[in-house]
């Protein structure tokens, strides 16, 4: 694929078979493609001698407040020495909002959006993950995506992931999935 497409900016591993993210980890670290960590589910069920591998060296690393509290302690590493082994370290914390800690710069905290009714958490942290990344992918550095107040989850309704929003202040609105439309 990256070949077909001129290259790759990163590659994503997400929770999978744990023996698939860790042959994907490596790939991408003998092919020099830079790589976003976000083994989610899987912290639960793995080993430090699984989790280590996996996060040692990506770009981004996001986990939730518990996942970040599992990976500390099934690595036997602290907040500082993982912070020192990833280049973006994401924690998301429901309705604290969000931490982002770059190697060599202040952490930022990202605060929820204000206006938003919270109906259903299905989905919230991909959705600031899947925001996060757009972007990213748009050329917005860590201090302007950071300085954007985002929010997450269910806009309207019940049930599924439809309908998932991120809003963001002054660098602009991100919006994920049926919430695009109210752009």
């Amino acid at each position: 694929i990256a070949d077909r497409v001129g290259g790759l900016d990163y590659v994503l591993i997400g929770a999978d078979d744990p023996v698939a993210m860790l042959r994907h980890t490596q790939e991408c670290r003998e092919r020099g493609v830079r790589f976003i960590a976000d083994p989610s589910q899987q912290l639960a069920f793995a080993d430090g001698e699984t989790i280590r591998p996996l996060i040692d060296g990506a770009d981004y690393l996001f986990t939730n407040e518990y996942e970040s509290y599992l990976t500390e302690t099934k690595t036997g590493w602290s907040q500082d020495e993982i912070d020192s082994r990833v280049t973006t370290r994401v924690i998301t914390r429901g309705k604290d909002g969000a931490d982002i800690r770059t190697r060599g710069e202040d952490p930022i905290h990202v605060p929820v959006a204000g206006d938003v009714e919270r109906v259903d958490p299905t989905g919230v942290g991909d959705a600031f993950r899947a925001g996060f990344l757009v972007g990213l992918a748009g050329g917005l550095g860590g201090g302007r995506r950071g300085r954007a107040t985002l929010g997450g989850g269910r806009a309207r309704g019940s049930g599924g992931r439809g309908g998932v929003l991120l809003a963001g202040q002054g660098d602009g609105l991100l919006a994920v999935g049926d919430a695009a439309r109210q752009r």
